[in-house]
């Protein structure tokens, strides 16, 4: 009775509005885009953060979804969904002027950077924080540069929008149709192990360790972990991930964002 009484009150503290989809359209295969009117939280949000959102429209006990904020402008938040389950599907299933129960901007979001070039890393679906850091730092006068990775050129998401805002964007794909044939951070390797370089980066955990581990000559190297969430305000506990120092770092509320030092990348054993 106890843990109940306190995660629904927990969850009561939280921004939930219900927003209406503006827009959907196809992304990366079957990953769709959601343009969703919510001007509370796009009035609050910043890049790195996210929201949890309700993926049923009945009684249905399902728990809510994570989804990465891909950008904010004036009154409204975009979210890329992939169709991985039966929530996301019925995500992905959303049309214009339907409407979805959203509680957030949720987390802790990138620091903006001084002076250096701005390298922004993501390997497959990590690109929507990256999107909306882009835009932020094109709003600020301050060049990025875009290094997408994905399996296949099928695969890969948001490189016209990344085009639109970075200086330079750079595509890897495992199979070689488009881009350099290899993984997004043979790029990394190439162009960002300078002194004076801000990395970010987003994607896959084994993807995520190797950019920290070439950042360690860089200026700085944020990453943004992807974890699952059960609530995302941390009453579960459930998005802990080993801390470099020991103990554990929680996503949710510390994160998503971490400097790439903090974390634990390999079992010590």
């Amino acid at each position: 009775m106890t843990s109940r009484m306190t995660r629904k009150t927990a969850e009561d503290t939280l921004h939930k509005t219900v927003c209406r989809v503006e827009g959907v359209s196809k992304e990366g295969g079957e990953c769709v885009l959601l343009t969703l009117d919510a001007p509370e939280i796009a009035k609050l949000a910043v890049p790195g953060q996210f929201v949890m959102v309700k993926c049923t429209d009945g009684a249905c006990p399902l728990l809510r979804r994570p989804i990465s904020i891909a950008s904010a402008r004036e009154d409204k938040i975009f979210l890329l969904v992939q169709p991985v389950g039966t929530g996301t599907r019925w995500l992905c299933e959303r049309k214009a002027g339907d409407s979805i129960d959203v509680i957030g901007p949720l987390g802790n979001g990138f620091t903006l950077p001084g002076a250096g070039e701005n390298i922004l890393v993501s390997g497959g679906l990590g690109a929507p924080p990256l999107l909306f850091l882009a835009r932020i730092l094109a709003d600020m006068g301050k060049q990025a540069v875009s290094l997408l990775g994905a399996g296949s050129s099928s695969r890969l998401v948001l490189k016209n929008e990344m085009a639109a805002v970075c200086k330079d964007v750079f595509i890897s794909t495992e199979d070689g149709s488009e881009g350099t044939k290899g993984l997004v951070t043979d790029l990394v390797s190439k162009l960002a192990p300078k002194s004076t370089a801000n990395i970010f980066a987003c994607g896959p955990l084994p993807m995520l360790a190797r950019v920290a581990e070439i950042a360690e000559k860089a200026s700085s190297c944020q990453v943004s972990l992807e974890a699952k969430m059960a609530c995302g305000y941390g009453a579960c506990m459930g998005c802990a991930v080993p801390a470099a120092n020991g103990g554990y770092l929680h996503v949710c509320t510390q994160g998503p964002v971490f400097p790439s030092k903090l974390v634990m990348w390999r079992n010590p054993l």
